[in-house]
């Protein structure tokens, strides 16, 4: 039996650790086609989540979008659809949001609350596979920095951000915000994430 799988991210910004699972589904052999649902599709630099600091969701839904059709055009093979999923705050709602947006028969995830929810709404699940302990936090604050951000990223996603002088953007926007960077990293510790590095190799 072949299904159609659906892979949840916020992509903030599309980094190797996404593509890595990306590429993971699309070579998996029941698998015939992905919907990758971008998350948190309110909110950007303009729109700050209200619980979180503004620097964890610079790029807009539609920069995000163009980020990941220019990239995996080039990546995926099977076919694939890109979806957006706003942010409702309470799972279970946010869940069946997600149910009336596709027919999707798999989930991959290793989320606790949202595997509960995706099994009581007749999916199946998988688990993400975890290549590292990168994250897009730290490739948005090496491009902040310029500090060896392009080989972090597949080729198109850097490709776009050159074109679209996103690279200054961000940069520009986390001076503005700096104050938030240590509430970040703070939260990073708290959760037993990995953090920005400079002196590094990820």
């Amino acid at each position: 039996m072949m299904y159609k799988a659906l892979y949840l991210g916020r992509f903030q910004v599309m980094h190797n650790g996404h593509l890595y699972i990306a590429k993971h589904i699309d070579q998996t052999e029941d698998i015939e086609s992905i919907v990758f649902g971008i998350g948190s599709m309110q909110y950007n630099r303009n729109n700050k989540h209200p619980f979180l600091p503004k620097v964890l969701n610079p790029f807009t839904f539609e920069e995000r979008k163009e980020m990941l059709e220019i990239t995996l055009k080039e990546e995926i093979k099977k076919p694939y659809e890109l979806i957006g999923i706003r942010d409702f705050h309470d799972c279970p709602k946010w869940a069946a949001h997600i149910a009336d947006l596709t027919d999707a028969e798999i989930v991959y995830t290793t989320s606790p609350s949202e595997i509960k929810e995706f099994v009581k709404l007749g999916f199946g699940i998988r688990p993400t596979p975890v290549k590292d302990e990168f994250h897009a936090q730290i490739v948005r604050e090496m491009i902040a920095n310029d500090n060896g951000w392009r080989k972090y990223m597949p080729e198109g996603t850097r490709k776009w951000i050159e074109a679209n002088n996103m690279d200054k953007v961000i940069a520009d926007f986390y001076k503005v915000h700096s104050d938030e960077i240590e509430e970040v990293h703070k939260m990073q510790i708290e959760r037993g994430e990995a953090r920005y590095d400079p002196n590094k190799k990820y």
